[in-house]
Parts: structure tokens; sequence; C-alpha cells
């Protein structure tokens, strides 16, 4: 047995973990994680009011006096306007949303 500690099979170095310091950055990144889930979470529910379109469609009917071609223009304007989403996205991912944001001014 020997008394200087280490084993028969020889000393093991313990190897520190190397704990990087938060800095600005990452709390950045975090906040934009954070504001990218609660925007995706908020473009859910916002998503969900196309499929309950008709419950509200018979109110816009009669407080608006639009007819049924009418009420069926904006439910497919509304879902147009949700799947344009898409596109928006990847362009603004592909140029920056400056160009977006310029041609919405537009």
């Amino acid at each position: 047995m020997r008394t200087n500690g280490s084993s028969d099979f020889g000393s093991v170095d313990v190897v520190k973990k190397h704990q990087p310091s938060i800095t600005k950055d990452d709390d950045r990144i975090t906040a934009k994680i954070w504001g990218n889930l609660l925007m995706g979470t908020l473009l859910m529910l916002v998503a969900g009011s196309n499929y309950g379109f008709p419950a509200w469609s018979d109110s816009l009917k009669t407080r608006r006096g639009y007819s049924q071609p009418e009420i069926a223009l904006v439910g497919s304007l509304g879902n147009t306007g949700q799947y344009g989403a898409i596109v928006t996205g990847v362009i603004i991912d592909v140029y920056g949303k400056m160009l977006v944001l310029s041609w919405v001014l537009l």
C-alpha cells in the first residue's frame, strides 16, 4: 500500500471545468431567445383567431353590414396575411429587417 495518495493505477489528474463568465452578449442572446418565444406564442394565439372566424363572422355581418361574399373575402385575407408572414420572415432573415420595413412604409 502506498502512502503518498496515489493508487496502483497511477495518479489521476482532476481537471476543473472552465466556467465562462456571463457577458452582456449572453444577456442579449437570452433576451432574444425569450423575446422570440414570447412573439411565437403571441403569433400562435393570433393564428387561432382564423379558426374561430365562423364564431364572430355573424356579428361582423350584422354590425358592419357586410354581405356573405365580403365576409368570405375578410376570412381569405386573414389567412393570406398569416401565410404571408412566413415569406416575410424568410426575407427578413436573408436581407434584414430594414428592407422589409422600407417596403411596408412605401
